[in-house]
């Protein structure tokens, strides 16, 4: 349970930008649904971790 929640936390808490989110202008017809997966490096103190971005629109 602990490390779900550390993983969850992690998820959550991993920064607020990162270069996979960049979408373009494009908009999306009445009904139709975009799924964005992406991974962005970062660092904290040094070491380098993993940030993951999910995005549906």
């Amino acid at each position: 349970m602990k490390a779900l929640v550390s993983f969850g936390l992690l998820i959550l808490l991993s920064g607020c930008y990162t270069s996979s989110m960049m979408q373009t202008a494009k908009t999306l017809d009445e009904g139709e649904r975009e799924f964005t997966f992406g991974v962005g490096p970062y660092t904290s103190y040094g070491d380098v971790l993993v940030a993951p971005d999910f995005m549906l629109r």
